[in-house]
């Protein structure tokens, strides 16, 4: 059976009042989740990238942060959007990290006319991935390859929602409708995601 490691006993309690109820170790990883915290904000660097993105307030913002290889399954993400933006005028998809398939992604994206819902912030400096998550409404992947998920649990710790596909990964860390949802096809992603802002909306007003 797996264990998950910790890098605190901070985070061992936030995990374990999440409900996880496998084994947890604590050791020190050099992941310090303290810079994520919402309480550390940096503003205007939220700002840089909401304008760089060209957001605005009322979008519905889902982040996707990673490299862009074939295994992160960010085409389905894409496919999902083009659905997603029927139901949902207000959704935007940021892309940040870069990688092998970057540029096909992009061209994907233009031939889809999804341009004005689909943005890539490129690779960005380690330090202000904070920023990128606490710009967002959600957290979003469809990758069924991580071996210990680190960008959800960043997310998690960056206060953000996360939407998932299903996998052994995410079951331990995606309490639904707590800590987020997960999908498993097409159909179930835009399902969620619609869900998911809806839901939202009605908690703003």
């Amino acid at each position: 059976s797996t264990i998950i490691i910790a890098p605190s006993d901070k985070t061992k309690t936030m995990l374990v009042n999440y409900g996880i109820k496998r084994e947890i170790v604590v050791l020190p990883t050099g992941l310090d989740l303290d810079k994520f915290s919402k309480a550390k904000m940096n503003l205007e660097l939220v700002t840089h990238y909401i304008e760089q993105g060209g957001l605005n307030p009322t979008d519905h913002v889902l982040v996707f942060v990673g490299r862009l290889a074939k295994e992160k399954s960010i085409q389905f993400i894409i496919d999902g959007i083009k659905d997603i933006a029927v139901e949902d005028e207000n959704i935007k998809l940021v892309i940040v990290g870069s990688g092998p398939i970057e540029e096909e992604l992009k061209h994907e994206v233009k031939s889809l006319g999804l341009s004005n819902r689909i943005v890539f912030l490129g690779r960005i400096p380690s330090e202000n991935i904070p920023a990128v998550y606490h710009m967002a409404d959600a957290f979003i992947s469809a990758s069924t390859t991580e071996t210990q998920g680190l960008t959800y649990i960043e997310a998690m710790a960056s206060g953000l929602p996360i939407l998932a596909r299903y996998d052994q990964v995410v079951s331990d860390l995606v309490i639904e409708g707590e800590t987020g949802y997960c999908f498993v096809d097409q159909a179930t992603l835009i399902e969620v995601a619609t869900k998911f802002f809806n839901l939202s909306q009605e908690q703003k007003q």
